[in-house]
């Protein structure tokens, strides 16, 4: 398939990508926050309304999410500051008269006002059983687990369990049905009492990594060359050399274009470079590419990148173009 016309036909026709197979416990599609390209996933925290009063009660959260989220990923979360004007990330209301709840899984609350409700004091319907610490505790780890793009395991069609679903069903699965999940409403211990079970590490670690789990090089299967005038493929090959004998890279081929690009999409384009990606996780490394460029000699001013996401219904990973007016 030639990707020049996956892009251009977006100008007359829905695309078509491949979906990047990455699954795990019930996990929403497209809802992983993307990695850097070291291979960790970055996310920041922010709280809407935090007080001296309630100082406490949001470090025993951060403790239950570092300890149970953070310590068995590649994850860093980051910030737990208080949330401002465009702050991006995880952003948590402290309401005491909440059900605890998200407003979507993983990305879908991605710099979203109250993203996140937790209650501290239950003063609502909602009740703790035992100690407010120990319930804090709990509720934040099954909360953050929804935050990560985890639906409710007893969702599941293959669960077989008697409570009724609970928000959306994600549609990955790699594990079996776990009724000791953190996420399962008909565990016997209540959200398997904050702690992560077999499967909720084996899960989690394949869609985000384990701990420590870094990358030395910037990994590529492809990155496309797109002329867009006359003669420009002679700049990109050059552009190329320069990226071969970088070895910070390790691209497996580089393809070029060879069809005349529609002007419209040439018109589009926001700069003389334009660097594309396709999925999630090669935003980092289009910003790696960008800089290593800047660094070889080129003019940052002439060099963009766009995120091709909002314009295609699948992903494709690994896959970067670079367009030249």
């Amino acid at each position: 398939m030639k990707k020049l016309f996956i892009l251009t036909a977006i100008l007359c026709v829905s695309l078509v990508f491949s979906q990047n197979p990455i699954s795990g416990i019930n996990m929403l599609k497209n809802a992983k926050w993307p990695s850097q390209s070291s291979g960790k996933t970055i996310i920041n925290v922010s709280w809407e309304n935090p007080t001296a009063d309630n100082a406490q009660e949001r470090q025993w959260v951060k403790e239950a999410v570092e300890y149970a989220w953070e310590a068995n990923t590649n994850i860093e979360f980051v910030g737990w500051d208080e949330a401002t004007y465009g702050t991006k990330g995880i952003r948590i209301l402290v309401n005491d008269y909440a059900h605890p709840h998200t407003k979507g899984l993983g990305t879908q609350i991605d710099g979203l006002e109250n993203g996140m409700e937790l209650t501290f004091n239950f003063l609502g319907s909602y009740k703790c059983p035992t100690n407010r610490e120990f319930c804090i505790k709990v509720i934040a780890i099954h909360e953050f687990g929804h935050a990560l793009g985890l639906a409710h395991e007893h969702n599941r069609t293959d669960c077989l369990c008697g409570e009724e679903p609970q928000g959306t069903d994600g549609g990955f699965y790699v594990t079996p049905c776990d009724l000791e999940s953190v996420m399962n409403y008909c565990n016997p211990k209540w959200s398997n009492f904050g702690q992560l079970s077999e499967l909720d590490l084996i899960g989690i670690q394949k869609i985000y990594g384990k701990p420590g789990n870094l990358k030395d090089l910037v990994e590529l299967d492809e990155i496309r060359l797109v002329p867009c005038g006359n003669n420009t493929i002679y700049d990109l090959h050059q552009m190329k050399q320069i990226v071969k004998n970088n070895p910070n890279f390790d691209v497996t081929y580089y393809t070029e274009e060879d069809k005349p690009v529609p002007q419209k999409a040439v018109n589009n384009l926001p700069n003389i470079y334009t660097i594309r990606f396709f999925h999630p996780d090669d935003e980092a490394k289009a910003n790696d590419l960008k800089n290593m460029l800047v660094a070889s000699g080129y003019a940052e001013r002439d060099i963009a990148i766009e995120n091709m996401l909002p314009k295609m219904s699948k992903t494709y990973p690994k896959y970067i173009e670079i367009w030249k007016k």
